[in-house]
């Protein structure tokens, strides 16, 4: 009996051990060596506040556990390194197996070929060189993956040019994944790609439940119509460029949604502004959609497009004022891996790790007119050491160029205005960019120390001089947008 006695206290002391040896590790040690403390401790950016005392003695007490980053980072890292094995050996495989579906039907494919004037030219005959007839092998077939389509690319033996021929959709990974998104409106999709998606606002946007009534387009009709008025008594060429949601160009990615009707509220806003006003309405779904056969058009990790993304709305914008277009194969592009793109700006607000995402974000770098030099009022130079354009804008922007069509084109809108400006600024005398929010007297402007009367001369004088006048804003911003054009005709009126 004495000895089962003995055996509990043993067993009791061991358990009371166990449970207080991390303690005094963590806060015993920890004080007396305080580096021990901080070679177990890891910043894990969670997005929220740790709890106080008076939140509870109990989710204070969680949130102090010993070792609670450590042991947090390292089951991370452990899902990690079972996230990369599964995607470097078997998702793959059992996509293809269970889940996967066609990128796009026959009927894309075959719709695809009326946009290949973005890649090759109008009226390109891709076998007729000047001088020769082109002589193709095959160099490279090239699978599908959930990241790309397959394709087989072709070499003239004669003169080396290159097109891509046979396209394969690309994998794609339906299986249900329940529809959420976190309290800064951002959805984790499928294979790392991140969305803003706020279901209040965006949701019928993608699934095209949501139709207009006839008096709101009437009325965003009225705005435009007056905008375009105010251009055409000032001999001002105007377009209306709307930029597709990341979520539109790729829906592959999204959680899983139900798209109830195809004509989706943009296209239906669009078709009825085309039809009710005089103003040219660009929105470029289908050209950037067709592309990204060739190239990723949009970030992984931001909202916005990429290079070839607003390279493609800038030559789609070109294309209907009757301006001259570059395509694609023309020019010289290539993967910028010189280091991550910067547009990364909804990693921060998953409230995840870096190391959480497996896939790298690169951008382009696109050789368009690079003997062109552009300044600006200042007279600094626009690109850097690679071409790369700078994400921050100031709320008022002017440009000159050396060469370029003798005119003056004036851009407002919103960020989606940055990404083209290295086109743009190149392919005009003089050009200016204007964020729509420049409009507000109160707010941002205040933020650059800029006084809004001044700004508005400012704006009213280039518009009085504009050759062009361009209005972007993407499509989420779209009823937005429907508000700053009504302010900007009303500053121009002053």
């Amino acid at each position: 009996m004495e000895q089962n006695d003995f055996m509990k206290k043993i067993k009791i002391v061991i358990f009371v051990c166990a449970l207080t040896l991390p303690w005094l590790l963590w806060y015993g040690w920890g004080t007396a060596w305080p580096a021990y403390q901080a070679s177990h401790s890891y910043e894990l950016n969670e997005n929220r506040n740790i709890y106080e005392l008076e939140d509870g003695f109990e989710n204070f007490f969680n949130d102090r556990i010993p070792f609670r980053t450590a042991l947090i980072h390292d089951y991370n890292q452990a899902v990690n390194v079972a996230d990369q094995t599964y995607k470097a050996s078997l998702e793959k495989d059992l996509i293809a197996r269970w889940y996967h579906e066609e990128g796009q039907n026959t009927a894309f494919l075959n719709d695809a070929g009326e946009y290949e004037w973005l890649i090759y030219g109008e009226d390109t005959d891709l076998m007729q060189a000047e001088d020769h007839i082109h002589d193709f092998y095959v160099a490279e077939t090239v699978e599908p993956t959930l990241d790309g389509w397959g394709y087989t690319r072709k070499v003239c033996n004669v003169c080396g040019k290159e097109l891509k021929t046979d396209f394969v959709a690309k994998e794609i990974d339906s299986s249900y994944i329940p529809p959420t998104m976190n309290d800064k409106s951002v959805m984790v999709g499928r294979n790392d790609w991140l969305f803003v998606f706020d279901f209040l606002n965006y949701y019928s946007l993608y699934t095209g439940e949501k139709d207009l009534p006839k008096r709101d387009l009437s009325a965003r009709a009225n705005v435009l119509q007056k905008l375009q008025d105010l251009c055409d008594k000032n001999n001002t060429t105007f377009a209306y460029l709307i930029a597709p949601a990341k979520y539109q160009v790729y829906p592959e990615y999204l959680q899983s949604l139900e798209v109830v009707d195809e004509t989706k509220p943009t296209q239906k806003i669009v078709d009825y502004l085309t039809e009710n006003t005089t103003s040219t309405v660009i929105y470029p779904i289908d050209e950037i959609s067709s592309v990204n056969r060739y190239y990723q058009t949009y970030f992984r990790y931001d909202s916005h497009w990429n290079q070839i993304g607003a390279y493609v709305g800038t030559e789609v914008l070109y294309r209907n004022l009757g301006l001259e277009i570059t395509p694609l194969n023309d020019l010289k592009i290539s993967l910028d891996e010189s280091e991550e793109t910067g547009w990364m700006d909804l990693l921060p607000l998953t409230g995840m790790e870096r190391s959480e995402f497996q896939h790298k974000d690169y951008d382009y770098l696109i050789d368009y007119k690079s003997d062109v030099s552009v300044t600006d009022e200042k007279g600094n130079p626009l690109f850097g050491e690679n071409a790369k354009v700078d994400v921050n804008m100031l709320p008022v922007e002017e440009y000159t160029s050396e060469s370029g069509e003798d005119a003056h084109i004036v851009v407002i809108g919103d960020s989606f205005r940055a990404m083209p400006r290295q086109y743009i600024a190149k392919d005009f005398k003089r050009s200016t960019f204007i964020h729509f929010y420049s409009l507000n007297e109160t707010g941002y402007l205040e933020d650059y120390g800029l006084d809004y009367a001044n700004v508005i001369k400012q704006i009213k004088a280039d518009l009085d001089d504009a050759d062009y006048l361009v209005f972007v804003a993407n499509e989420g911003y779209e009823e937005m947008a429907v508000h700053y054009q009504e302010l900007l005709r009303r500053a121009w009126e002053k």
